[in-house]
């Protein structure tokens, strides 16, 4: 049985909010652990196994503990100092859940059946002036032989840290994925949350997208041993400088490729409206040289 496909090329920065957006990087909310696992809905209980199958066809894949959310990321949440509720999921749940869903209403998450584990997609500049972004393997899951932002992926329940801020439990997971797929050295790196989202194909699963500023040059990069399957290609898009105005000019060209996944897409989209918004025309060349 062939595996069901989820829809590649999701517009999400369709239904992003660019208020929020620009409050994400100095959110201080807390992540408050919610003691009780995520449990399937009864009547998607019943049939994991069947719909297991229809998803991923003959593939096999790893249950892998993932961090649902259960607060919605607002204006009034970001405002009020209100804690973020995660749950422990499965990656399965995902799958029979949010993956099967497809285009269906949103309903706040907290009134929401689905595993709706956050995802996040980043995308990193190396110190020599590359945009990076890379080539899917054909093992993805998700939008396989594609073009996709420099890492993408889940946050693992290991990324979790009760009570630390929601912004660096998703900046965690960012970097934890840059660092796994394109062997970046993120241990003096600086990320900066760009955008939030649903997807309204995917049951409304949370989206975040990053920048990601690499002390790397594009020839230290390597596929993690591990990723040998998911990730086909490390690819760079030169840019002219490390001025505002010259990473927008590259931004807008990785936005223009064709053959794009959704990580890609909703993370150039993204960068692109942080680097309008920013008034400081050297804010990257100077995390650089400092």
């Amino acid at each position: 049985m062939p595996p069901t496909p989820v829809p590649q090329a999701i517009d999400l920065a369709s239904v992003t909010d660019r208020a929020v957006n620009r409050r994400l990087d100095t959110m201080t909310n807390a992540v408050a652990i919610d003691a009780r696992p995520y449990v399937l809905p009864p009547e998607i209980a019943r049939e994991r196994d069947a719909l297991l199958r229809r998803r991923l066809g003959d593939r096999i894949v790893t249950n892998d503990a993932k961090v649902g959310l259960r607060t919605d990321i607002t204006l009034e949440f970001l405002a009020s100092g209100e804690p973020a509720r995660v749950q422990r999921v499965g990656y399965c749940d995902g799958l029979v859940t949010n993956d099967l869903a497809g285009d269906v209403p949103l309903v706040p998450l907290v009134q929401s059946a689905l595993s709706n584990h956050i995802g996040v997609s980043t995308l990193a500049i190396t110190q020599d002036a590359k945009l990076i972004y890379q080539r899917q393997g054909k093992g993805n899951l998700i939008d396989p032989d594609t073009l996709a932002a420099s890492a993408s992926g889940s946050l693992d329940w290991d990324d979790v840290r009760d009570g630390e801020s929601l912004r660096d439990l998703v900046v965690r997971g960012a970097e934890r994925e840059l660092s796994e797929e394109i062997g970046a050295d993120t241990s003096a790196s600086r990320t900066i949350l760009t955008g939030y989202a649903r997807n309204p194909k995917r049951g409304g699963k949370p989206e975040f997208a990053a920048l990601t500023l690499l002390r790397q040059s594009f020839a230290d990069l390597k596929i993690g041993a591990s990723e040998a399957d998911y990730v086909g290609e490390i690819c760079a898009l030169p840019i002219a400088s490390l001025k505002r105005e010259d990473i927008l000019a590259a931004a807008r060209e990785l936005a223009s490729l064709p053959n794009a996944a959704t990580s890609l897409q909703f993370a150039s989209a993204m960068l692109i409206d942080y680097l309008e918004d920013c008034a400081d025309d050297d804010i990257v060349r100077r995390w650089f040289s400092a």
